[in-house]
């Protein structure tokens, strides 16, 4: 298998399972804020580590589905499913294929690659997910803090070839949320 196609079918796998991610976040519909509490007496960020490790469940478990989902040729619920352009390019999708090359793209001529018959390149979620968020603040001019909150999943996806089988590990990185925090002005920025 040529490296050209091998990034191809990648390519496929980052955008399907971006989507994905994308969508289970969005059924967990859960609140960032809470994953931190801001003191502004004390000018401290008190982490809430029991609410980060509890949407990490709640993440992979909801990745894990929308995976089995997916498989299973259950595709309507995903914003690919309602262009028209991409049902007639993944026609085998409800049988849990991922997308179609053609049989001379597989045998190395691109010239023709698109001439002649298709085999269908199948996926499967290959049982391993795993998320970490990551809080980051940061300095934001004069009296002001950032507080970024990111999520990072890593989904391992079993792609099947007609002459080869391999794991891919996708890493999508989300931002969920994004926070300005304001401070004190220090003394000798206030006019006297």
């Amino acid at each position: 298998m040529n490296q050209s196609l091998n990034n191809y079918i990648d390519m496929e796998v980052e955008r399907v399972t971006s989507v994905l991610v994308n969508h289970a976040i969005k059924e967990i519909n859960n609140r960032y804020h809470s994953y931190y509490i801001v003191d502004h007496k004390e000018h401290a960020i008190q982490y809430n580590t029991l609410e980060v490790n509890r949407f990490r469940d709640l993440l992979n478990e909801q990745v894990q589905k929308e995976f089995l989902k997916l498989e299973n040729g259950n595709f309507s619920s995903y914003s690919f499913a309602t262009q028209e352009f991409l049902k007639k390019k993944y026609p085998y999708f409800q049988q849990g294929y991922l997308c179609e090359i053609g049989f001379n793209a597989l045998r190395g001529s691109f010239l023709f690659g698109n001439l002649g018959p298709a085999i269908p390149i199948k996926f499967s979620f290959a049982g391993f997910v795993s998320s970490d968020i990551e809080i980051v603040s940061r300095e934001y001019g004069i009296n002001n803090t950032t507080i970024e909150v990111d999520n990072i999943a890593k989904v391992s996806i079993l792609i099947t070839m007609p002459v080869s089988t391999r794991i891919h590990v996708s890493k999508v990185k989300n931002v969920l949320s994004f926070e300005i925090i304001n401070g004190d002005v220090p003394n000798y920025y206030v006019a006297k």
